[in-house]
């Protein structure tokens, strides 16, 4: 949205970065076809979720399917960051959900569909590993109960060819 580039905007001058970071305001998911000269060393996707990692309401209706329609949703936005970013890039995927269907599972369906991509750790000290998965050990993940924050995933992906 608008007012989010430039909330955005606003941030990346006050640390003084804006004359390093373009921002545009699209739909991510087809960056690559809207602007196909893009080409980047680091590319940071936050797709929707589920938000379950969020301190919940009293009430949150959020069903199985919801949680499958968003996987697949997110796997868009994946899928557009690996047709933008540069062999050596890095694609930080990260959500604030505790799924393992919007985590680990998103990110093994595309290093599976995408072989030059590689997991690598995401090193943060206070972080619990990944919950399931091949690289279950090299993703970060914050849990509501154990670091009394919200709950977060993050995966590092390097493309490599």
């Amino acid at each position: 949205s608008k007012s989010k580039v430039a909330r955005m905007r606003e941030e990346l001058s006050r640390l003084g970065h804006l004359p390093y970071v373009e921002t545009w305001v699209a739909d991510s998911r087809y960056l690559h076809e809207d602007f196909p000269w893009v080409r980047a060393d680091r590319v940071l996707v936050d797709p929707p979720c589920t938000a379950l990692g969020v301190r919940p309401k009293l009430e949150d209706r959020k069903s199985y399917r919801d949680v499958e329609v968003l996987k697949r949703y997110q796997l868009q936005f994946l899928r557009a960051a690996a047709a933008v970013v540069k062999p050596g890039g890095t694609v930080v995927y990260s959500t604030c959900t505790v799924t393992a269907e919007e985590n680990e599972e998103v990110v093994e369906e595309f290093v599976e569909e995408f072989r030059c991509f590689e997991v690598t750790e995401v090193a943060i000290p206070r972080a619990s590993k990944g919950a399931t998965g091949a690289y279950w050990s090299r993703y970060a993940r914050f849990h509501p109960h154990l670091h009394d924050l919200p709950g977060y995933f993050i995966a590092k992906l390097v493309r490599t060819c």
